[in-house]
Parts: structure tokens; sequence; C-alpha cells
């Protein structure tokens, strides 16, 4: 491809889909770069990681068809005691549980917000998939997701019963089966949502104590929180949360 042909595919890239360089460096030159390096040489994926000089796990990531995580995260809600026992989640704490959708870079896609502490994740996604607007997976592509959903078509979850957590893995006790590193690889690229979930709460502290508004708007109030960050990430790419 030529040089200017290239640098063109770039900009494009940046200026109309969304992409970015990412938080670890990476810029999107590079990612274009790896993805062409396979699709049009055919070449092994340990091949462009030494080129590139990025470990085979992040260049799986640029190639591979992970559109993005999904997870549920619960924010604080204030609710009449008539309903409290609805509204308490796994930790006895009043709270609303939100579904979300991200991206690698670091926006937030889709978001249901209103759910009782008390509901589970995997009901939360069972309900948005029948949603109009719900961005499903389509052909080849996938949500990574915990293991509190369910593993099917579109949605891939870790090996239930095997070390998962990214704290079960350290120098000391690496992974010790083609499940375990399965599990391992698998909490590196999800873990992005938790990470982006403890941007959210850390900026807007009313996520983490919720004022007395109605329920309905207090699931407006969460949204708004969403959108903000949305528009934060856009606008402000160094902002220091970030």
């Amino acid at each position: 491809m030529n040089p200017h042909i290239f640098h063109n595919l770039c900009d494009t890239l940046r200026a109309n889909c969304g992409i970015r360089d990412s938080r670890n460096g990476m810029t999107v030159e590079e990612m274009v770069g790896m993805f062409l390096m396979v699709v049009a040489h055919n070449t092994h994926l340990a091949v462009v990681a030494e080129q590139f000089q990025h470990s085979k796990v992040t260049v799986s990531w640029v190639i591979m068809n992970c559109i993005k995580a999904i997870d549920g995260t619960h924010v604080a809600a204030c609710v009449p005691s008539s309903v409290r026992g609805a509204y308490r989640d796994r930790n006895n704490e009043i709270t609303q549980n939100v579904l979300a959708t991200c991206s690698h870079d670091m926006m937030f896609t889709y978001v249901v917000t209103g759910w009782e502490g008390f509901a589970h994740d995997s009901r939360l996604l069972s309900d948005a998939a029948t949603l109009e607007l719900f961005p499903a997976p389509y052909g080849e592509q996938y949500y990574v997701v915990d293991a509190g959903f369910p593993n099917i078509p579109g949605y891939l979850a870790p090996y239930k019963g095997q070390r998962y957590h990214r704290s079960d893995f350290n120098d000391d006790t690496p992974p010790t089966t083609e499940k375990e590193l399965f599990n391992q690889r698998h909490v590196s690229v999800r873990n992005v949502i938790e990470w982006y979930f403890g941007v959210l709460k850390n900026r807007f502290a009313i996520l983490r104590s919720m004022s007395t508004y109605g329920p309905v708007r207090q699931g407006q109030i969460t949204i708004a929180c969403f959108v903000l960050h949305n528009f934060i990430r856009l606008n402000n790419y160094h902002d220091r949360l970030f």
C-alpha cells in the first residue's frame, strides 16, 4: 500500500470510526499496520508481535473480532423502605444494577439503568437483548462477559470452576492448564470495563451516594453520567482520570 494511502486510511479511521491511539501507547498506525501485515501477508501473530514489539495478546486484540465488553455494575440508589428488599445487593447495600457495554477506547456504547440491585446481570442482558436498539453481535463478533453471564454464541464467558481473577495469577502462581491460561487472557481483556466503571464512579460521586430523587430521575442521572464520561473522553483524551 502506498504510504500516503496508508496515512489517509489511518486519518479516516480516526475521523470517522472512533479509532484512537490506545492507552498503552499503541498508535492507530501500528494497529492498522499489524492488521494489514496479517491480512495481506498471512503473517503469524508471533512474527507480527516481534516486528511491532507488542505481546501476542495485544496483537490478537487488534486482529480478532472482540467488539466490546459487557457487564453490570451497582450504583447507589435511594428508595422507599417498602421496596428496599428488592434493591439490596449481595453486599447488603441499596443499589440499582446497571448494564453497560464499552469499546476498547474507553467509550460506553450502551447503558440500561433502573434495575433493582437484587437483579442478576444475566437477567438484565436477557431483557436488553430483546430491545431494538441493543447492539447485538453478529457474524463472528462477540462480547467478553464474566462468569455470571451465559456462554452462548456472541457472548464469550470464562471457564467456570477455574482460577479467573487477575489477583489469582502472579509470578509465583502462573496458569498451569489450558483453561487457566484462557481465563487469564480472558480477564485481561474483560477487565477493561471494570476499569472504566471505576473511572466513572471516581468522577461522579453521586453514583456512590445517590440523593433522594425519584426512581426515574435516578436512572436518568446515571445515564447522564455515562454520557458526560463519553463527552469528556472525546474532548479531553488526556484527562487525568483516563
